[in-house]
């Protein structure tokens, strides 16, 4: 459902960025300084500014998304992040052993791998909408036009886009965004390391006590 809403709003940007890019087009193939021209960037004006109306409720809805969903994906992220831990300790482990179970060891990986996949595709999606949304502030200073109303409503869009930052967070702990992936392969190869490392002085401190046993 999340990944659902989220392609929605990239969609509604998308549409958005669309309209912009009509504008700027017009603005650069025709003059604007003959009567039945200005008629026309009269109309133009009038649909940017519906457009600036549109970029903020949808800007809003970014910001309402986060309000709603944003526990959720603060647990799906931790989740996914324990699990991933988890199989690939998991993995290691059995691939240092003497005898490897193939067969189960794939097993897990393909019931296990949804948690990465998961992960990959929440953060891909969010960050794209989010360039998506940005894109509005890149074009509309493509408009080139001497029209006063124009530019100021320019302006006025440009300070509404840098005040009401679109972004995805979860529960504000941290931005969704191909940063975090990288930030969860770190985190993942550092428990790992401690894991394995834990895990052979553990293997050695028992090896010790059998051998004193023994003794």
């Amino acid at each position: 459902m999340c990944l659902q809403l989220v392609l929605i709003l990239k969609v509604r940007f998308a549409i958005l960025n669309k309209q912009l890019n009509h504008l700027v087009k017009y603005f650069s193939l025709h003059c604007t300084n003959t009567l039945h021209r200005r008629v026309i960037v009269r109309e133009k004006f009038i649909c940017f500014t519906k457009i600036c109306t549109l970029h903020h409720l949808l800007s809003k809805s970014v910001r309402l998304f986060n309000e709603v969903f944003g526990v959720t994906l603060l647990l799906m992220f931790s989740v996914n992040f324990v699990a991933i831990v988890i199989l690939f300790f998991y993995v290691t482990v059995q691939l240092q052993s003497n005898e490897v179970y193939w067969n189960y060891l794939l097993y897990t990986i393909l019931t296990s791998i949804n948690y990465v996949i998961c992960s990959i595709v929440v953060c891909d999606v969010c960050y794209s909408t989010v360039e998506e949304a940005n894109k509005s502030g890149e074009l509309i200073h493509k408009i080139d036009t001497e029209d006063c109303d124009m530019i100021d409503a320019i302006e006025m869009f440009s300070l509404q886009i840098t005040n009401s930052r679109v972004e995805f967070s979860a529960a504000g702990f941290f931005a969704i965004n191909y940063a975090l992936l990288f930030s969860i392969i770190g985190g993942v190869t550092t428990y790992i390391i401690i894991l394995i490392q834990v895990s052979a002085s553990l293997s050695k401190t028992e090896w010790n006590k059998l051998t004193l046993e023994v003794v």
